[in-house]
């Protein structure tokens, strides 16, 4: 395979990944409304732990799970900027 086509396959598998972003941001939102309405913390230590643990057993376990950190700090920085 050609480098110009692994881009285009990485270029495709990035839409999936962006939109999945979108989509998990959306229901973050949902949830902080929720948190929000009912005086619920931000942050849930065990939560971040399952969403985490998820990540142990796969092949590149330890990208996977920086990568879902950020993704988690960043949905905490959401849910607090939320007025």
């Amino acid at each position: 395979m050609k480098i110009n086509q692994l881009r285009k396959k990485i270029d495709c598998v990035d839409k999936i990944i962006i939109q999945s972003l979108k989509t998990r941001m959306e229901l973050v939102l949902k949830m902080g409304k929720i948190k929000k309405k009912n005086n619920l913390p931000i942050l849930n230590k065990s939560r971040e732990k399952q969403v985490l643990d998820k990540t142990t057993k796969l092949k590149y376990c330890s990208e996977i799970k920086n990568i879902f950190k950020a993704i988690i700090k960043e949905s905490r920085n959401l849910q607090k900027e939320m007025k």
